[in-house]
């Protein structure tokens, strides 16, 4: 396997881990139900752990800091996404999580306590640091348990449609619903974020990664034609979902014929707060019966 590959085979079983772990931390604390309420799970923590919310503007959407003098954590996030709402924003409710997988894993919290300076977050899946990616996988497995999900995620193809009712249900932004679709997902699919109109990030299921299909490199310029003409459509402020199809190769590296003709479908979902498009990746799983790749 080449490094690339055995590199996101590693990192994917670390995020794994982390997201098992917040299951595991909810089953303990009996709050395994949707939705999942993080500060409650915060408040079990009071003898070591202070969270308070308030308006922090653009500063930061979550911050956790260690004072050894009072030797406890200080857990702050910001409220400036819940004006003219009844509870929290889906964003402040993943920074919440987010923040308390720094502090729940150990080798996070270590750090901070060693290394004694705050520790900023913003946005969702917006920082590709190996740190933020567990924290980030902390707060899906927190927000979204896997043995609720999964369930959900394969009692039928994978849509937009699909992603947006579990979205509902469980209180989170449609962006980290669609992570989690894709990894608790048993077929072939992807969803892939695009911004400046290049991949900026990407998250494969685990069915494609059995099949040798590899993701073409982060940043590479996009190669679908109906891609490209989503995203202009997009930087031209058209909000419109679209759908499309194209060549596996379009998404995917393989070698060899039997890739050939094999076609995937495109969902185009925009998300103008985080100038993000996203692309929903779906391949017909008897298309790659038997296919080999890179």
């Amino acid at each position: 396997m080449a490094k690339s590959n055995l590199q996101l085979t590693i990192q994917r079983n670390q995020e794994k881990r982390a997201g098992q772990y917040a299951e595991e931390i909810l089953t303990g604390l009996d709050l395994l139900s949707l939705p999942v309420d993080p500060l409650a799970v915060a408040a079990t923590e009071k003898k070591r752990l202070k969270v308070a919310g308030g308006n922090f503007k653009d500063n930061f959407d979550g911050l956790l800091e260690y004072h050894a003098e009072k030797e406890k954590f200080f857990l702050l996030y910001n409220t400036k996404y819940d004006r003219g709402l009844e509870g929290h924003h889906p964003r402040t409710r993943f920074s919440i999580a987010h923040e308390l997988g720094h502090f729940y894993l150990e080798h996070h919290r270590a750090f901070l306590m060693l290394d004694g300076r705050s520790h900023y977050s913003s946005g969702e899946f917006a920082v590709d640091y190996k740190i933020e990616r567990e924290a980030d996988a902390f707060a899906a497995g927190l927000l979204m348990p896997n043995s609720l999900i999964r369930p959900l995620v394969n009692a039928g193809e994978l849509t937009p449609g699909r992603i947006r009712d579990m979205m509902e249900r469980c209180q989170t932004s449609f962006t980290s619903m669609a992570r989690k679709c894709v990894s608790s997902s048993d077929f072939p699919c992807d969803i892939v974020a695009i911004k400046n109109g290049r991949i900026a990030w990407r998250f494969p299921s685990e069915a494609l990664i059995e099949k040798q299909c590899f993701p073409l490199e982060k940043r590479e310029a996009l190669r679908s034609t109906g891609a490209c003409r989503a995203w202009q459509s997009f930087r031209r402020q058209e909000t419109v979902e679209e759908y499309g199809e194209g060549p596996l190769e379009d998404w995917f590296k393989y070698y060899g014929p039997q890739g050939r003709g094999i076609i995937v479908s495109e969902y185009y979902v925009p998300i103008p707060p985080m100038d993000t498009l996203l692309v929903l990746l779906t391949v017909s799983e008897e298309d790659l019966a038997g296919f080999r790749g890179n």
